[in-house]
């Protein structure tokens, strides 16, 4: 029988999948050599799929565990969350190629929003995922 990983590991990894979400949307070096990387993936829906598919929304301190999530990263997360929400109204509902869209201000504002959240869990940095 495998064993399932605690609460507590899940919620680690979560966390972790979320720094490198940010990681990637604050870092146009890092959308460009993924997008170089892996060409069959649009890296603009990436972006916005992988936050929505790590991030309850929107952020609040009761969906997130307290012993693995600080209120300052909960906070980030939530504040991210707003740019996000903007500029996913701001820009085209049909997004340009990557480069078009890096020269979008909106598009550099999530970078500049996403590297501000991302420096919030850089101060703990990546958590064990181990029992």
């Amino acid at each position: 029988m495998q064993d399932h990983p605690s609460e507590l590991v899940i919620a680690r990894r979560v966390r972790n999948r979320i720094m490198q979400v940010l990681d990637l949307a604050s870092s146009f070096d890092a959308q460009l050599g993924y997008q170089h990387a892996v060409p069959r993936v649009f890296v603009p829906h990436e972006v916005i799929h992988q936050w929505d598919d790590w991030v309850q929304a929107p952020p609040a301190r009761a969906l997130y565990n307290p012993d693995v999530f600080s209120d300052d990263e909960v906070k980030a997360m939530a504040d991210f969350h707003a740019v996000f929400l903007d500029v996913c109204e701001k820009t085209p509902a049909v997004l340009p190629a990557l480069g078009e869209l890096q020269e979008l201000p909106e598009w550099r504002r999530l970078a500049h929003a996403a590297g501000e959240a991302a420096r919030v869990f850089l101060r703990r940095g990546q958590l064990s995922e181990d029992e």
